[in-house]
This record gives structure tokens, C-alpha cells and sequence, in this order.
């Protein structure tokens, strides 16, 4: 019998020319090792992401990529954990009614982009923790074991 694995994506982004920010490289490096020293992750089963402003690269598809890592790193579907952790900025779209994280000054993926993801990767348990100002605001996503719509207030 095998035991439960734990997962993560560590994402700490500071991509910005005119809104920089001190600590989400830090903020994600700690989130890191408290998962490890705390919580029973394992550092190969952790992606740590950081961006600085220099990157020239898609954060998205680094994202993206990511889960796709997750999954071919043994990740089983209703067994294992999933926690989706990111620092940096966000928005949110009065217009859209939605919020964003904002990944650098010219890039946003919205949080229900990162459910969406999190959703097909059908962990036992998922959390996502996002450290970011401005991205606030409703969001509708399906509990996938109670199979019913949640609503849930973020600020």
C-alpha cells in the first residue's frame, strides 16, 4: 500500500518596473521550506517558481508547465495533495467581475485559470494560498467532491 504524496507549486513573482515589491521571493522561498520542515512535503515533490524582472519568458506557460511537471512526477489522482501557493501582485476586473494574478506588468492569468488546473489534477485535498493585494472579489468554482457550486470571498 502506498502513502499519500504531497505536491506543491511555489510561485514568487516580482516582474514589475513601477510597482515592485520587497518580498514575494522571500515570502515564497519561506512558504517552501515551512511546507518541507512543517508539513511533510518532500523538496522533490515542491516546483519553486520565482520571477524577477529581468525574465523575459512566459510566466503562464511556466505555470502551466509546472502542473504538467506535477503529473508526470508520479502525482496520483484522489490520493495525493495539491497546494498552489503564489506571491505578487493581483487585480481585480470590476468590468469581468474577476480577479487576477498578475504575473508581471504585462501579464495576468485569472484565479479561475489556477482552479481550473488545480481541479484537473483531482487531488484528494487542494489548497491554493495567494499572497497578493488587489485580487479580491467573488469567485464561483466547483467543489469537485461535494460536485456543487461554491461561493467563496477572497481579499
Amino acid at each position: 500500500m502506498s502513502l499519500e504524496r504531497r505536491f506543491a507549486i511555489i510561485v514568487g513573482t516580482n516582474c514589475y518596473d513601477t510597482k515592485k515589491l520587497q518580498y514575494p521571493l522571500k515570502d515564497a522561498r519561506d512558504m517552501s521550506n515551512i511546507l518541507q520542515k512543517r508539513c511533510e512535503f518532500k523538496n522533490e515533490d515542491i516546483i519553486n517558481l520565482e520571477f524577477e524582472i529581468n525574465y523575459k519568458g512566459s510566466i503562464q506557460d511556466a505555470i502551466f508547465k509546472a502542473f504538467t511537471e506535477v503529473l508526470s512526477n508520479g502525482f496520483i489522482k484522489n490520493m495525493d495533495t495539491f497546494l498552489f501557493y503564489y506571491s505578487g501582485h493581483g487585480i481585480y476586473d470590476k468590468k469581468e467581475s474577476k480577479s487576477y494574478l498578475e504575473l508581471s506588468d504585462n501579464e495576468k492569468i485569472s484565479i479561475q485559470e489556477i482552479f481550473d488546473k488545480i481541479n484537473e489534477l483531482g487531488a484528494k485535498n487542494s489548497f491554493l494560498i495567494v499572497d497578493a493585494c488587489n485580487a479580491g472579489g467573488q469567485l464561483n468554482f466547483t467543489n469537485r467532491a461535494k460536485n456543487k457550486l461554491v461561493k467563496q470571498l477572497h481579499y
